[in-house]
């Protein structure tokens, strides 16, 4: 293609992706008179967490991710527990960043997190979904298993900087 940059295209992409097809929720073709081109719209699938997304986008423009300073990766929980929990995996904390939220809250690293926010948590997903602009400030009821006893704290998700 005479003239073609492949710049524009991945600027009109990405103009696009974050924009009007994350609102429209749809693929089409979109005009971007910046960079003399046309963009693609991408398919975003249309869940709560996404029409929350696009809630906070649309009034203010920006998207604020809520932080409680954990890394995990996910573990099997002992046969009789998973069955009476109705789940086969925790997250078993890898990482708590001293002085984040979950480390205030009383979490430690090998804790392995049952439940946030009332929700079952097998893996590093079942959080981020959980830290949306709406989460930060607000108590946020958690459940790990801690040698073999069940520990209940309470973390306050921090804006994620």
């Amino acid at each position: 293609m005479a003239g073609h940059s492949k710049w524009a295209t991945v600027a009109a992409v990405s103009f696009v992706a974050w924009g009007v097809a994350m609102i429209m929720g749809g693929m089409f073709p979109m005009p971007d008179e910046r960079h003399g081109g046309f963009g693609l719209g991408l398919a975003v699938p249309i869940n709560s967490t996404t029409r929350q997304i696009m809630s906070e986008l649309v009034s203010t423009g920006r998207v604020r991710r809520a932080y409680l300073g954990i890394a995990g990766t996910p573990a099997p929980l002992p046969p009789p527990l998973a069955a009476r929990l109705g789940q086969r995996r925790g997250l078993r904390l890898v990482e708590v960043v001293p002085g984040g939220p979950a480390a205030a809250a009383g979490l430690f690293l090998g804790d392995i997190l049952i439940a946030a926010g009332g929700k079952p948590v097998q893996g590093v997903q079942d959080v981020q979904r959980l830290m949306l602009g709406s989460t930060i400030g607000t108590r946020l009821p958690m459940t790990v298993l801690r040698r073999g006893a069940f520990v209940d704290v309470v973390a306050v998700p921090a804006p994620l900087e």
